[in-house]
């Protein structure tokens, strides 16, 4: 089976959060090709093929091309696992995030006094949030995705369990970090600072 409707309602409410990343240049629908596995398994997978793309009906405009879909390669289809009303929403919420990228941008970085910040960058200027240990250490973890038992085994001794859990979900009240499929994504894009030194951190291992 292919996508649901969970999977859209879920990236609906995750592209809400992205705003401060760049957005994609489009959203379309895919193109339905013979031979393709959608095309193959169409009705598995919750595909109704409605014949021929009507594009072929322009180039063979004395044929109807209903009658004879053995010709072509490109097909329309309708899905039938997800509402057009969905898909319409997902459209316009992307649209939107093509709007309002630029006006509110996001870096994890590390200031001369060696804080981790997190800073926002609007058209009134630039505001910095000095970070906690606890929640600096998770968002360098975090720039690659975990569980939360994986989070805990790197952590060892470091950190407890219920500072990780606390820090954990005062990053995701943020916006600053992101649950996906049961793991947890830091989607603060990093300053050169803070690059280098998670790159370092990792080639030593202490993250």
């Amino acid at each position: 089976m292919g996508e649901t409707e969970r999977d859209y309602v879920e990236q609906v409410q995750l592209i809400k959060q992205l705003h401060h990343l760049p957005p994609p240049l489009s959203v379309n629908r895919f193109r339905l090709d013979r031979f393709s596995p959608y095309f193959d398994n169409a009705t598995a997978e919750g595909i109704e093929v409605l014949g021929p793309h009507t594009t072929y009906q322009y180039v063979y405009r004395d044929l109807d091309i209903a009658t004879v879909p053995d010709l072509f390669y490109f097909f329309d289809y309708v899905p039938h696992t997800v509402s057009e009303n969905l898909l319409d929403q997902l459209g316009e919420e992307v649209r939107y995030w093509q709007r309002q990228y630029g006006t509110r941008r996001l870096w994890l970085d590390v200031d001369h006094h060696h804080n981790w910040t997190v800073l926002a960058v609007t058209n009134e200027g630039t505001t910095q949030s000095i970070l906690s240990p606890v929640q600096a250490w998770l968002l360098q973890v975090l720039d690659t995705a975990h569980s939360e038992h994986h989070i805990q085994a790197i952590a060892k001794d470091t950190w407890n369990d219920g500072d990780l859990r606390v820090a954990l979900d005062e990053l995701c009240f943020q916006g600053w970090v992101v649950p996906v499929d049961g793991r947890f994504l830091s989607i603060l894009p990093l300053t050169n600072n803070a690059r280098i030194l998670i790159m370092d951190a990792k080639v030593i291992g202490k993250i």
